[in-house]
């Protein structure tokens, strides 16, 4: 015992009586006592407090206040164990916590509850299958279960299952099948527990169930365990409800919407045969486009396609194949530029994807202001990172290319490049330098909704500009052996020309200079040339020409050749024998004339 401010502490622990506490199924009693001799002062009132201990009581707490060392506590829970807590309250309204008294103790069992949702999850046409979870809260030690059946009126047959058979599908469920059943036929299934030392079962679960195979409920739990730009791996739950044999399930795949280049369409059904009933399945689908979205609809088939389970999906973005090197158009170096084949577009590009072409040489400085002008700053250092570059200072992209706008580009043309491009600003292709090396990466950057893949490729050896033209000793030797056989072929050449014109004008006859303003007629009668006005006389169909001026001949012919005029001209002319050959046939004669059929 202790004072505190004139107060008498009572420092004296209760004492349970004999046979407290008496412990029902729903009540407890207590008693206890202090030891008087060592009580110095007046014990005031008793504050006894109950809480529970199993997890299915936790959180319960029920104070109480006694003048007298008696207590009762009820509607507690059946088989659960919970804690009494009590203090004697001197004068001073206080207690020591030392000397309160503690006690554990578990209510006594009762029948169980009904069991918790009980279903009857599949069934054909002699059988049903049921599962259940044990009642909760327990209120006992189960025993076993009991399901009882009938059909109409029929006598009530029945079947023990044990508290251990567990599901296969479901872990802490319990699963029984009732079999030997008649088709298309009403059932009353009643499922019910007992607990071991309590003579009576619980209250029963009712099911009313047809010996009739239905489709199943849909698919729970759908998620994606992988991905890949071009494949994904599904997995979802057994339904819960099936009302048959499960055969199969189908999973419909329906692209919505595409970022590619090129427009696709994909509506494919993929089937995944059930050999054996689990908790999960899996399927892998591995023909999927990049950078798509999904809509996918998996269901289960019993004797019919079953209510679907939707899941929207969006691949990711591809790298891009671009090859493994970039090669120069054969025969197209020149002293300031050369060729490269540009890589054939991936065929999982995106409409926002980009061939960026970087020249480097270690021999020049680029301009710095205009040599790596990125519009996306965000992609500069991957681009960079992909074409090696670690000194922009001596490289400077030449362009930026569309994939698939042209096959072959020409490095060093000196062209600008400022508009129509999506990750660079400004380009210049700026000539190269003769004799110079040259390095040049292509880097192929795929885009959708903010994100980025790269590859890049390169020449595989640098590329080396033709110098200017410089002949050797070898070369000026050939050019005086050349000009020494040149200076000894020119006098024979000369009077073979000499002589050949001479002969030609011997030949020439009747010549008449021509000048622009002069007229000619284009073709002739079968005579002689006849004056305008008697060619004018004769009716359009048999008129030869007319007089053309020499300035407006090439219009005459070309307008001739395309309306038939020349063609009609030339049908007027006459065929065969039209003047004596007496002449021509003489003997001394025959080896003059000009072609050879003109006398036989």
């Amino acid at each position: 015992m202790g004072k505190t401010d004139g107060f008498v502490i009572v420092r004296v622990k209760p004492e349970l009586v004999d046979k407290s506490p008496t412990v029902g199924q729903r009540e407890v009693e207590l008693n206890w006592k202090l030891d008087c001799a060592l009580i110095d002062g007046n014990v005031v009132e008793y504050h006894v407090n109950l809480t529970g201990i199993s997890n299915w009581v936790k959180g319960f707490e029920k104070p109480l206040t006694v003048e007298t060392p008696f207590a009762r506590f009820i509607n507690l829970q059946p088989f659960s164990t919970y804690t009494v807590h009590i203090a004697v309250i001197g004068e001073d309204g206080s207690s020591d916590e030392e000397y309160s008294l503690v006690q554990e103790f578990t209510t006594a069992p009762a029948k169980p509850g009904k069991v918790g949702h009980a279903v009857a999850y599949s069934f054909g046409e002699n059988w049903i299958d049921l599962r259940w979870e044990e009642p909760y809260p327990p209120t006992g030690k189960l025993q076993h279960y009991e399901v009882r059946y009938r059909s109409g009126v029929t006598e009530m047959l029945s079947q023990t299952v044990k508290t251990d058979d567990y599901c296969v599908l479901w872990k802490k469920m319990i699963c029984t099948r009732i079999g030997n059943l008649k088709e298309y036929v009403d059932y009353e299934v009643k499922i019910s527990s007992k607990n071991a030392d309590v003579y009576k079962f619980g209250e029963p679960e009712i099911l009313r169930v047809t010996t009739k195979e239905g489709v199943p409920d849909p698919p729970t739990d759908i998620t994606v365990l992988s991905s890949y730009p071009q494949g994904v791996k599904l997995k979802w739950s057994h339904p819960n409800i099936t009302r048959g044999t499960l055969l199969r399930f189908e999973a419909n795949i329906l692209l919505k919407s595409t970022a590619l280049r090129r427009s696709r369409m994909y509506n494919k059904t993929k089937k995944l045969t059930v050999h054996a009933v689990q908790p999960d399945y899996t399927l892998e689908v591995n023909d999927l486009y990049p950078a798509s979205e999904y809509e996918m609809s998996i269901y289960g088939v019993t004797v019919a396609e079953g209510e679907s389970s939707q899941l929207k999906w969006i691949s990711s973005l591809s790298d891009p194949d671009i090859g493994s090197h970039l090669s120069v158009e054969p025969d197209s170096l020149t002293d300031t530029t050369f060729e490269i084949t540009l890589p054939q577009p991936d065929e999982f590009l995106t409409k926002w994807s980009a061939y960026i072409l970087i020249v480097s040489s270690e021999d020049e400085t680029a301009d710095y202001k205009f040599a790596m002008n990125f519009c996306k700053q965000e992609v500069k250092s991957n681009i960079l990172k992909e074409a090696g570059i670690t000194d922009d200072r001596k490289s400077w992209i030449a362009a930026e290319i569309k994939p698939g706008e042209r096959e072959v580009f020409t490095i060093g043309d000196n062209k600008t490049q400022e508009t129509d491009m999506v990750f660079v600003c400004f380009a210049r292709n700026r000539p190269l330098t003769p004799g110079g090396a040259y390095q040049v990466a292509l880097v192929a950057v795929n885009m959708w909704n903010e994100h980025y893949t790269y590859s890049a490729v390169k020449l595989e050896n640098t590329i080396r500009t033709l110098s200017e033209y410089k002949p050797d000793e070898g070369s000026s030797v050939a050019g005086w052996v050349v000009a020494v056989l040149l200076l000894l072929c020119i006098p024979p050449v000369v009077f073979w020309f000499i002589k050949r014109r001479r002969a030609t004008n011997k030949r020439k006859m009747n010549v008449v200079e021509l000048k622009p303003n002069d007229s000619i007629i284009v073709a002739d009668a079968p005579s002689v040339l006849e004056p305008e006005t008697s060619v004018s006389k004769l009716p359009p169909s048999q008129r030869f020409s007319r007089r053309v001026a020499i300035a407006d001949l090439e219009e005459y012919v070309k307008t001739g050749l395309i309306s038939g005029e020349l063609q009609r001209q030339h049908e007027l002319f006459p065929r065969g024998q039209t003047r004596p050959w007496d002449y021509g046939k003489l003997p001394q004669n025959k080896t003059k004339n000009r072609y050879g059929n003109l006398v036989a």
